[in-house]
């Protein structure tokens, strides 16, 4: 096809050994939408009956394991890494938090 000049990777390469060096991303510190997290989670705990229906023996054995790994990785990333005690948005941190503890202990 006709075009330009190809497309390239952000980053630099090291002068001294010739390797690429990919420029790294700022990492979001954007409060979380704790509403389109709880429909996230709501919707890994609680599949429809149509996706269990093709669930293997094991994928119902392990499936509240890989439920609370999943909420979990969502308090480390978007609490812990996102720093947002140490920002004072304690009431989003809180909030989301609250969502968690309630699809463990109260469910659907």
């Amino acid at each position: 096809g006709v075009g330009g000049a190809p497309k390239r990777a952000a980053g630099t390469i090291d002068e001294e050994t010739g390797v690429f060096q990919p420029k790294k991303r700022a990492k979001s510190m954007k409060p979380p939408n704790v509403e389109k997290l709880q429909e996230r989670i709501f919707k890994k705990c609680f599949p429809s009956q149509e996706a269990k229906q093709k669930w293997s023996n094991n994928k119902y054995k392990y499936h509240p394991s890989e439920c609370m790994t999943y909420m979990s990785n969502i308090i480390d990333k978007e609490i812990f890494e996102k720093e947002l005690f140490e920002r004072g948005e304690e009431k989003c941190a809180w909030e989301l938090i609250n969502v968690i503890l309630n699809i463990i202990t109260v469910g659907n």
